[in-house]
């Protein structure tokens, strides 16, 4: 993206000129940040030594003043700013900038806000997760993994971590096809009402096979019981024997495992 002119730019509040700033950066929206090179050099991986001539110009980022104004606090010697209040897309572009730059700490509480979009944003916080090696992220979403396509595995998971996730992937896969098989025979006046539940959680099994994980599946069931009449005592009873069949497979899964992290 093309700089403004110099006598657009506009000064960072935070960072803004000092006697003793020896470098100018300026982020994409035109914003400059006055700073130290002794910082820098110790706390950004990234950057150039103290040393480094730069002539007197300004280094221009491709990030947006938003983001490098969070960013060059975690350079500094003072408090770091809270991360609670950001929205996804701009914990994103942070923690993007924060690997881009290895600014560590900042790495690190970014890893940490991660945890708060595990829900709203699995998929994304998956795949950068993988990317950036954020082990204990990609354990935490297996729930997502289980619910996608080995296709998409593959998109999304480096070589390192794609094996023990697809291995993970298609324990629950087949402990959907072994539920399958161990549905209870069950004959009354109320069949039809049953087996039409049953077809149904079937279904749900089959399109997302984290429902039966250990920590959802008596939700899923109670959610199938609620939909029988309740004085059908018999057809609860024969999915209660089936659900408690599921759950003795599923138990004996082991959870996702990953190897040790050569970095």
């Amino acid at each position: 993206m093309s700089l403004l002119n110099h006598t657009d730019r506009q000064s960072s509040s935070i960072f803004s000129k000092t006697p003793d700033s020896d470098v100018e950066i300026v982020s994409n929206d035109n914003v400059v940040f006055y700073l130290h090179k002794k910082y820098l050099e110790i706390n950004i991986g990234a950057f150039p030594p103290a040393e480094t001539p730069t002539n007197g110009e300004p280094v221009c980022l491709s990030e947006s003043s938003e983001t490098l104004e969070i960013l060059f606090q975690f350079v500094y010697p003072r408090r770091y700013p809270l991360l609670e209040t950001l929205d996804f897309d701009a914990l994103m572009l942070l923690a993007d900038a924060a690997e881009k730059y290895e600014v560590f700490p900042l790495i690190y509480a970014c890893r940490s806000e991660f945890r708060n979009f595990l829900q709203t944003n699995s998929k994304s916080v998956l795949a950068f997760a993988a990317m950036h090696d954020y082990r204990e992220l990609v354990i935490r979403l297996a729930p997502t993994m289980l619910d996608l396509s080995i296709p998409e595995l593959v998109n999304i998971l480096p070589n390192n971590l794609l094996k023990p996730c697809c291995i993970y992937h298609e324990s629950y896969l087949n402990a959907v096809k072994q539920a399958a098989k161990d549905v209870p025979e069950h004959h009354c006046g109320n069949y039809t009402q049953w087996y039409r539940s049953l077809l149904r959680s079937l279904s749900e099994i089959m399109d997302k096979p984290s429902i039966i994980m250990p920590r959802n599946l008596d939700a899923t069931f109670e959610r199938f019981l609620g939909s029988l009449n309740t004085s059908n005592h018999c057809c609860q009873k024969a999915l209660t024997t089936w659900r408690d069949r599921i759950k003795s497979i599923v138990i004996a899964l082991p959870p996702l495992s990953l190897p040790h992290s050569t970095a």
